[in-house]
């Protein structure tokens, strides 16, 4: 099945998305914990935007965007990213990376 992929900033958290954040982060780190409260956290504080990828509707990637205040600028960085393993040999890694 061959769907657009879409990057956004999560807005708002369904429990559908919450359940596909769950399986990556458990993709990302065998020790981190999926916690819901955390993400609205992520979704609601000034400094981080929760990007996620959809294909046909449904997250299939996620990074988090991080940004800071430089005597230079403002500045960010991207932590945690993640692609569902079954897109794996599809090519989003390597488009999502050059947004």
């Amino acid at each position: 099945m061959d769907h657009a992929i879409s990057i956004r900033t999560l807005e708002a958290v369904t429990a559908q998305d919450a359940a596909a954040l769950a399986r990556l982060l458990a993709q990302l780190s065998a020790t981190a914990t999926f916690e819901v409260d955390r993400i609205h956290e992520i979704i609601n504080h000034d400094a981080t935007d929760l990007l996620v990828a959809r294909s046909g509707g449904q997250i299939v990637g996620m990074a988090t965007f991080v940004t800071f205040p430089l005597p230079s600028g403002l500045r960010g960085h991207v932590e945690d990213i993640v692609v569902d393993d079954e897109l794996s040999g599809t090519g989003l890694p390597d488009s999502s990376s050059k947004r």
